[in-house]
């Protein structure tokens, strides 16, 4: 435990990294605003920057470390997490605009946009579903309309690969039809990420370095935490609050392996403010081609504008939309103690970059600072605002509890007085494997800290995981449970719930058992059914 909160003051005066007489936004007044966030949301640091017609201001708050009270400064490297998706995307752009690089399956053809993954990776790609083998195309890949769901569970496999873990798709089952409805999916960024190292014979942080950091002059982004603890950069450290202790607990890096172009990248603001000022001016080091390949919407991922004027869609490492009259593309990202806000304005000459060293509350702050700067750019009037701090306010209280009503909407049918489990509680004990997800080791009772207030009666690990996991088993009736989960590395927030059924063979033994995770969540589709033996 690391007691207490930083009172640390932005890192000095505001850095003005261009001319032009833009004032800057980054004055006493946001300073305040930036550190009263910082204190109620209990992040322990924050570095920005703007970039506004011709200036870039950037500046630094809290602490990168808070035993050390180390201050972030705009050179702090912090985990930049699915913001990395969009240098995917223009990876993919830049080598299907070249017309360098051949379909492995079909030699004279080039690769474009319509070019079946699996053309690519042929036997390393295969999904449950035949269609969807043979015709996802990259394209389909990087704007999340393959119909295959969310899923964190497969990461963190001992010994993993980025092939591994592309392999390991076919043991997990589409949801919905693809390109019927946007569903985001870390997965296909991975099996993109495998097919541009396949085309290129280089790894993908070779060709991120040598195709867009080098020539942006990008000199403090990395591909991992070794990669920059080597160039002797200074790695903010994220943190989860421990309001029962009041005190921040330090997270280890995740291991960031399998992530790869999916969320792997990480970066300061003051080398991102390049990146999104090429994106804004359409620097040459792209083609125009490939800049707008980057923005063209390619599905809808709402049916209602929100806050937007039309409904926003996703392009290709980018959700865009309309914000009051003017275009935007934005994109956000976080792991289990970061998070990170980015998006560009090309009409205005106006981008945003929030990094910061929480889960999740860091992409809040980010969120209403963010809207804040958009809004002064503007001249948006106080009274057409959204309330941001009451909206987060109330999500972030929905978020850090667990749904009363859960094994209702699983079980709508259960007996009010449900049945025993047909075996003794010790008999669910033991270690269940799933091809796709690894080992869980069930045990009976509750674990030493329980997240859940329910009637936990099983718990479980991944025992041979590198991304620890415990799951909760609530008992509902007979064989049917609620399964709770959550990082270990973030034992505050509830990941995922599941409706679970055990499985009990013919000599009345446990077998295994059967879950279907996510499915209570709004408008959602769930993530499909999965069975784990028992093998032990």
């Amino acid at each position: 435990m690391e007691s207490g909160h930083n009172s640390t003051p932005a890192s000095g005066p505001e850095q003005p990294l261009g001319g032009g007489a833009s004032p800057c936004p980054l004055n006493e007044e946001f300073d305040k605003l930036v550190e009263d966030l910082l204190e109620e949301w209990h992040v322990p640091g924050l570095a920005i920057a703007v970039i506004d017609g011709d200036s870039t201001w950037t500046k630094g708050y809290g602490v990168a470390e808070v035993t050390s009270n180390t201050p972030v400064t705009p050179n702090t490297i912090f985990c930049s997490c699915s913001t990395t998706k969009a240098f995917t995307a223009a990876t993919v752009a830049q080598l299907i605009d070249s017309g360098k690089y051949e379909n492995p399956s079909f030699p004279g053809k080039k690769v474009d946009w319509k070019t079946p993954i699996a053309d690519i990776l042929r036997d390393d790609f295969v999904l449950q579903d035949d269609w969807a083998t043979a015709n996802l195309t990259l394209e389909d890949a990087l704007s999340h309309r393959t119909g295959f769901p969310n899923q964190q569970l497969m990461y963190g496999s001992k010994g993993a690969s980025v092939k591994s873990f592309v392999r390991a798709l076919r043991h997990v089952p589409l949801n919905m039809s693809p390109r019927t409805r946007f569903q985001y999916t870390n997965s296909m960024y991975v099996a993109a990420s495998l097919a541009i190292e396949t085309l290129t014979s280089q790894s993908l942080a070779g060709v991120f370095h040598d195709w867009i950091w080098k020539p942006l002059g990008m000199d403090e982004t990395y591909f991992t935490p070794e990669d920059a603890a080597k160039a002797g950069a200074k790695l903010a450290k994220g943190y989860y609050w421990d309001a029962a202790d009041g005190a921040y607990v330090g997270v280890p890096y995740l291991p960031l392996k399998e992530l790869t172009g999916d969320g792997a990248a990480m970066s300061s603001v003051h080398d991102y403010a390049k990146w999104i000022r090429a994106l804004l001016n359409e620097d040459k080091v792209f083609s125009k081609t490939v800049h707008d390949e980057i923005k063209i919407p390619r599905i809808f991922d709402s049916p209602t504008p929100g806050i937007y004027d039309t409904p926003p869609a996703y392009a290709l490492g980018w959700r865009t939309s309309s914000y009051k009259g003017h275009r935007i593309w934005t994109h956000n990202g976080g792991t289990d103690s970061f998070g990170a806000e980015v998006r560009f304005l090309p009409g205005l000459k106006f981008g945003i970059v929030i990094f910061a060293n929480t889960a999740t509350s860091s992409n809040y702050i980010g969120l209403l600072l963010s809207h804040k700067l958009m809004d002064d750019k503007i001249g948006l009037p106080q009274d057409k605002r959204e309330d941001w701090p009451t909206k987060l306010r109330e999500s972030w209280a929905r978020l850090m509890s667990v749904p009363d009503e859960v094994a209702e909407f699983l079980f709508p049918d259960r007996p009010k007085e449900g049945l025993k489990p047909a075996a003794p509680l010790t008999s669910y004990s033991g270690t269940y494997l799933h091809p796709a997800f690894g080992e869980l080791k069930v045990e009976a009772g509750a674990p030493p800290k329980p997240f859940c207030k329910g009637n936990i009666e099983l718990w479980a690990t991944r025992p041979t995981a590198t991304w620890g996991w415990t799951f909760e088993f609530e008992h509902v009736s007979g064989e049917y449970w609620v399964a709770y989960s959550y990082l270990d590395s973030l034992p505050i927030m509830l990941r995922s719930t599941g409706r679970v059924q055990f499985k009990i063979a013919s000599d009345g033994q446990v077998s295994g058992f059967e879950v279907e995770w996510d499915i209570h969540a709004p408008g959602g589709a769930g993530s499909g059914k999965f069975t784990f033996a028992k093998i032990a």
